[in-house]
């Protein structure tokens, strides 16, 4: 029977680590990535757009497209040195930023963890929600979507996704379930922005467009798709629990305990129920002074340098000795480790085909589509570009930033909207955060959970098929409606 941890007991895992089953696969995937886009770069024509900076920002020239004759391909020495070459590129600091918070977090869950933080809480969730476990579900989603949706919080999501996975786990169901709650939730969230000031913002500000226009449609499509994915992870949740029951390990994680347990799990409990609740509103403070443009990007920062200090006091108090607690947070930091080079990896996918000069090549071909077709033709084909551009960049601010002020002008010509532009952006942006195999906080997320590229696009492929045939029913229809 498992017990939750006294304070200060030694685990052999933190709670963020990538095991080496993940770790080999997740590296396989990318670089098989980065060969593929490698051989592109010699067979697709190579070309440019002119850039500008615009307020800060640097925007691309529309009609400014170049072919670039006589250019070979990207040399194929060059494929194994790019996850090093991406650290002096625009998407280096980014990537950096990642790769030191990730670290923090895994070093700071591994004090939570260790320390018996983690169980602690999910022990009062289970007592509380035992009879009612299907609402935590519908509730758990609903914060991770609004939390997306609201501040754009995507990357610094992984700080509560052992918690969820903890959690899913004692409730009897699997780690697919727990992500679907949290990761798959964010993914569906960061693609319905409300107020999002990373997406919808930023694009708004680019393409002249009105951030509250509209708003109203957003919250229409954002319930119906909460409803969806909630009934979704309560399906998989019964399917968890009908195979615990199979195996005769439906009881399997239960917490019996002695007195002076429970006495020791109320202090844990306490501290770090205080810690989340502080780190909350860390995130929502954060995420919000992204909309001050003086203070924008510094949301993960924020997020990584709070969790960091409040784990530090929080685990030292329960443990009774910060060498302990300084020991756990670099024993976690070692397990997570190998995350920096998949992140290397899944960068080095768009600086391949950046610097052989595919990209903006790409990108021409696609837009040519769009002169003169019908504004339904029109929204879909905007739809369909942002989803083959998401499979190269990840980053919804760098894609904003390539695609708004070329194709503005083309929307305004054929009669869509530029707040319905800006939403087929966001839908084609956010849905494929968690399915395209580039994207490097998908990938991390996966192997925190020790769960296989392979084993979550099985999952998830009949609800990102859906979401993609519903996503085009919801455009269609704004456009029919004038919105």
């Amino acid at each position: 029977m498992e017990h939750i941890a006294n304070p200060g007991e030694t685990k052999k895992k933190g709670g963020l680590s990538i095991s080496v089953k993940s770790f080999v696969s997740v590296m396989a995937i990318l670089l098989a990535l980065m060969a593929v886009v490698g051989i592109l770069t010699h067979v697709i024509p190579h070309g440019r757009y002119e850039r500008v900076t615009v307020d800060g920002l640097e925007q691309i020239v529309p009609g400014s497209y170049a072919p670039i004759p006589g250019e070979g391909g990207y040399p194929v020495w060059r494929w194994f040195t790019a996850p090093f070459e991406v650290l002096g590129s625009g998407d280096g600091m980014n990537i950096m930023l990642i790769a030191v918070v990730l670290l923090v977090l895994a070093g700071s869950f591994s004090i939570i963890e260790s320390t018996g933080g983690i169980k602690a809480i999910v022990v009062r969730l289970i007592r509380k929600y035992s009879n009612k476990k299907y609402a935590l579900i519908w509730a758990v989603t609903l914060f991770f979507m609004a939390m997306a949706a609201m501040f754009g919080t995507f990357e610094e999501m992984l700080v509560l996704v052992p918690l969820i996975l903890m959690l899913a786990r004692s409730m009897g169901w699997d780690n697919l379930t727990g992500l679907s709650m949290c990761l798959l939730a964010a993914g569906v969230g960061f693609a319905v922005p409300l107020l999002d000031p990373f997406t919808i913002g930023l694009a708004a500000r680019i393409g002249g467009a009105s951030v509250i226009s509209g708003i109203w449609y957003r919250l229409i499509v954002f319930a119906l798709l909460w409803a969806l994915l909630s009934a979704f992870s309560v399906f998989y949740a019964k399917r968890s629990e009908g195979r615990a029951l199979a195996s005769g390990a439906a009881h399997a994680d239960g917490f019996e305990q002695s007195d002076a347990e429970r006495a020791g799990e109320g202090k844990v409990f306490r501290v770090y129920c205080a810690f989340f609740i502080a780190i909350v509103a860390v995130m929502i403070v954060a995420s919000a002074l992204t909309n001050i443009e003086a203070l924008s990007g510094i949301s993960l920062p924020v997020i990584g340098v709070g969790f960091l200090a409040g784990t530090l006091v929080s685990g030292s108090i329960v443990a009774g000795s910060v060498k302990k607690t300084l020991g756990y947070f670099v024993s976690g930091v070692a397990g997570m480790s190998p995350g920096i080079l998949m992140l290397l990896c899944a960068g080095s996918v768009k600086f391949i085909a950046t610097q052989g000069n595919i990209l903006d090549t790409i990108m021409f071909k696609l837009l040519s589509g769009l002169s003169g077709v019908s504004p339904y033709a029109g929204i879909l084909l905007i739809y369909g570009i942002v989803l083959l551009l998401e499979f190269f960049i990840a980053s919804a601010s760098a894609k904003l930033l390539l695609v708004i002020p070329i194709i503005m002008p083309i929307c305004d010509m054929i009669g869509i909207s530029r707040e319905l532009a800006i939403l087929a952006f966001c839908f084609g942006d956010g849905f494929t955060n968690v399915f395209f195999p580039t994207n490097a906080v998908m990938l991390v997320g996966l192997s925190i959970a020790d769960t296989g590229y392979g084993a979550w696009f099985r999952r998830t492929a009949p609800f990102q098929l859906l979401m993609l045939m519903l996503s085009m029913c919801f455009l269609l229809l704004a456009t029919a409606m004038g919105y």
